[in-house]
């Protein structure tokens, strides 16, 4: 008996030391917020709207010009997530190779707004990603409220925006 209390004490206070340890046994939760684009995108004109077509599942450009998409991505209320990798998920549903340019505007709410523009080649009949990542903003993390402008081809479709979240949730 004296010998179980004693392993009782010594694991109690093992279990209490952790928990006086503070940072040094921090957790950080990572996931991944994905939106698709028949719901968080639109034409941004009119006009474009109407070469437009949302499907569950996309927001293809169904017209003969190319025509500007605006997505947002729905945002935690926490500044101190860090968002490290973000995207535009695309497909090229046509036979050849197109440009996908996208603009990230993100921030503008707790955060000073940044702008980082990309431009990604898309093969024939593939699905892609135009990415963007803490190395576009100097190695810090994006800021929250992630926007999206993009120019998309015809015959060309967003599927979905996303980001992954990296947020301190303690010990």
């Amino acid at each position: 008996m004296y010998f179980s209390n004693k392993i009782s004490s010594v694991l109690l206070g093992a279990i209490a030391a952790l928990f006086m340890t503070g940072n040094a046994f921090a957790i950080t939760d990572a996931r991944t917020q994905v939106q698709h684009a028949a719901g968080s995108c639109q034409g941004n004109l009119p006009v474009s709207a109407t070469q437009l077509r949302a499907r569950p599942l996309a927001i293809a450009n169904e017209g003969t010009a190319s025509a500007f998409i605006s997505c947002s991505l729905g945002a935690d209320d926490y500044s101190e997530a860090l968002n490290g990798y973000n995207g535009v998920v695309v497909t090229n549903r046509t036979a050849t190779q197109v440009n996908i340019s996208c603009t990230l505007a993100a921030g503008g709410i707790e955060a000073a707004a940044v702008f980082f523009t990309r431009t990604v080649p898309i093969p024939a009949g593939a699905l892609a990603v135009v990415p963007f990542d803490v190395a576009d903003n100097g190695g810090n993390p994006i800021p929250n409220s992630l926007n999206y402008s993009c120019s998309i081809p015809p015959g060309v479709e967003i599927n979905a925006v996303f980001t992954n979240i990296e947020e301190d949730i303690g010990a």
